[in-house]
């Protein structure tokens, strides 16, 4: 039976509409004060906080899901870590602190390891940055925790906004975690059955550089950014791709970016791609690996001082590095990776400077170069 240790929740407003109601402890809300509240949490004072609806939603589901874990056709569940989402809004913060506060210190709930994680743009006050990015910065957080706890990931979305049960779902049947949600007039929380739809990956290796670029971009222009990938307008997109973009006119010219479902398609398609494609080991040692092209000595002592050439050097996948431009500027804060050519460009910035370099790998086609350039891209991210 499988064991789960990590668990997202997402955070809405409830807790804080139902102390709102409370006078002795809306004041200290108000404030940010969140001790009094947490030991009243704490003490039982407010019942059962399965069941007591003060508590809100989100203690409520969650304390269901640990007690009725196993009873939901799902396995066990050994609390570990737990990730509290919450919106991009100041009550958001607060509740946030609040339910850290608890399930770190509740003798029966707690877990060892509790973040709260504000969702950038998330937020009922800006209806066009909540579509527009909020949604999909919700996405890729939940993907960037799916990664970290690959097999023991459950999600409880009953918290918050409706959208996001939506995209919970379908992150959840592509990166293979349950998602659970509590409905009011149900006793207990119940896992629910996956989407009745199968994206097709295809898509993605076929037009990922279009869908990379749509991510990253802020200002896409139908007119002159799109022939470079193929399509002399958007009418000549597959209506099959047009499902993962949005366009907007902005005076008088088109622009286009990629929709929250398009986020959930791209997360859920390199997800695949790292797990299910199998990479080729190369035949060099780690220390054979490197090829140094600028050898000025504050290069090397920038790519020594980060151990970057050894790092990527580690990697099974790997089969040459070049070092070949440094520059001492602060262009880049952690890194960015991307294609050119069928090599890899790795880019790593710190105070100290920049420095790029060229990847190949024992890619042998487009699927194994792509699945390459994400496990670089995981890899990276704890350096």
């Amino acid at each position: 039976m499988k064991t789960y240790t990590t668990l997202i929740a997402t955070v809405g407003a409830s807790l804080a509409g139902n102390i709102s109601k409370l006078p002795d402890f809306n004041e200290d809300f108000t404030k940010g004060v969140v001790e009094p509240i947490v030991q009243q949490m704490l003490s039982r004072s407010w019942g059962d906080p399965e069941t007591a609806t003060v508590y809100g939603s989100e203690i409520n589901s969650t304390v269901s899901l640990i007690k009725h874990f196993d009873k939901l056709d799902a396995g066990t569940f050994d609390p570990i870590n737990l990730y509290f989402f919450v919106s991009d809004t100041p009550v958001g913060e607060k509740i946030g602190s609040i339910l850290k506060t608890f399930f770190e210190k509740d003798s029966e709930l707690r877990f060892r390891n509790v973040q709260v994680v504000k969702i950038a743009k998330l937020s009922d006050t800006d209806e066009y940055a909540f579509g527009k990015e909020g949604l999909r910065n919700l996405v890729r957080e939940f993907a960037d925790v799916a990664r970290k706890h690959r097999y023991g990931l459950a999600v409880n979305a009953t918290g918050g906004y409706k959208a996001q049960i939506a995209f919970a779902l379908a992150l959840g049947q592509a990166m293979k975690f349950p998602v659970f949600y509590r409905f009011e007039r149900f006793d207990h929380i119940i896992k629910m059955p996956p989407l009745p739809v199968a994206l097709d990956w295809q898509i993605y290796l076929k037009h990922h550089a279009l869908l990379d670029t749509l991510e990253e971009s802020t200002a896409f222009s139908e007119k002159t950014d799109l022939p470079t990938y193929g399509f002399r307008n958007y009418a000549a997109i597959p209506e099959e791709l047009k499902t993962f973009i949005e366009r907007e006119k902005i005076d008088a010219e088109h622009y286009l970016g990629l929709s929250p479902m398009g986020q959930v398609y791209i997360e859920s398609a390199r997800e695949l791609l790292t797990v299910e494609t199998p990479l080729l080991e190369s035949i060099k040692a780690p220390e054979d690996k490197p090829k140094y092209i600028q050898d000025e000595s504050h290069a090397l002592k920038f790519a020594k001082k980060h151990a970057l050439y050894e790092k990527i050097s580690a990697l099974s996948f790997v089969d040459k590095v070049v070092g070949f431009q440094f520059s001492p500027n602060f262009e880049l804060s952690g890194f960015k990776a991307r294609f050119q050519g069928d090599e890899i460009l790795f880019e790593y910035g710190n105070k100290g400077g920049t420095h790029r370099f060229k990847i190949y790998t024992t890619a042998r086609n487009s699927r194994e170069r792509l699945a390459a350039l994400e496990s670089l891209k995981e890899a990276a991210q704890e350096w």
